[in-house]
């Protein structure tokens, strides 16, 4: 019910002003190296000696390699990506410090051109943390507050759907193609 009735709410809410003026954010985990399954990664022989070497051992990876990445999109524009460095943990502080205070703070100024945008973002610890909430009060005008943001929707953004189609094609060149556009 709450999903419907703040589907609802967000319809009204830009019916009449449109989505052009609305910031989409989020941000995607990449993983650029998948998990080795020794299950479904075998060799049958029943001599070891003819296996070439390099296909004896599979090599075996403790913590796959991945980066977190934060972006924005709207009718005018994307904003520059924010690669968020390796063994941060995104909560309210680093949110803050990486992305908000940096970057979404002067969006009102350089990409809409000294006119008023929507922020929106969805519902991640780091995002409905109290000062988070606060520090948005006190700097962006006009956002979608995490009781407008309807639960589960990631429908409702078109990063996610982006991200998706990018990192379907082939992971590691999927990062140059973001960071490239």
């Amino acid at each position: 019910m709450k999903r419907l009735s703040r589907s609802k709410g967000f319809l009204s809410r830009f019916a009449t002003q449109g989505l052009d003026r609305v910031l989409f954010s989020d941000e995607k985990l990449f993983t650029v190296e998948d998990a080795s399954n020794r299950l479904n990664e075998r060799i049958l022989s029943t001599c070891t000696a003819v296996i070439p070497e390099k296909y004896r051992f599979v090599k075996r990876i403790q913590k796959r390699l991945s980066v977190m990445v934060w972006a924005g999109i709207s009718s005018v524009g994307r904003t520059p990506l924010v690669f968020v460095p390796s063994g941060v943990k995104i909560n309210a502080a680093t949110y803050k410090e990486l992305i908000l205070e940096p970057l979404v703070k002067d969006l009102g100024k350089t990409m809409f051109e000294n006119s008023l945008f929507v922020f929106q973002q969805d519902d991640a610890p780091a995002h409905t943390a109290k000062s988070t909430q606060e520090w948005l009060g006190a700097n962006i005008p006009h956002l979608i507050t995490k009781v407008e943001w309807p639960p589960s929707s990631p429908d409702l953004n078109p990063w996610i759907s982006l991200f998706g189609q990018f990192w379907s094609q082939e992971p590691a060149r999927s990062l140059m193609r973001i960071s490239n556009h």
